[in-house]
């Protein structure tokens, strides 16, 4: 099943002596993460992802009630974590960009 779904998903099929490796993109960053098995319905995320996250939850859990009743966070306090760290990944991103010249 993981090969047919992966497949589908146009995700990166590998193979190790006599393993079949899937490379599926982390949820959060987009970097291909090393797996032995994959299944569509699965999050991924990389390593330093996981920790970033943790960190960014912890930081949040004050604040998450009262964002909830300002309307600042929808849905879960890990969704909005994730949209937190999406968010700063993008802007970390576009200041590279801009400080190599690519964009203008």
């Amino acid at each position: 099943m993981s090969y047919y779904e992966a497949k589908e998903d146009d995700i990166r099929i590998g193979y190790d002596r006599l393993s079949t490796v899937y490379y599926p993109p982390c949820r959060i960053c987009g970097k291909e993460i090393k797996s032995l098995a994959y299944l569509r319905k699965i999050k991924y995320t990389c390593p330093d992802c996981k920790m970033k996250l943790k960190k960014k939850m912890e930081h949040l859990k004050k604040f998450y009630p009262y964002a909830l009743e300002d309307g600042t966070a929808k849905g879960t306090l890990e969704e909005w974590a994730i949209e937190e760290l999406k968010a700063e990944i993008a802007c970390a991103t576009s200041e590279k960009e801009k400080a190599s010249g690519f964009l203008m």
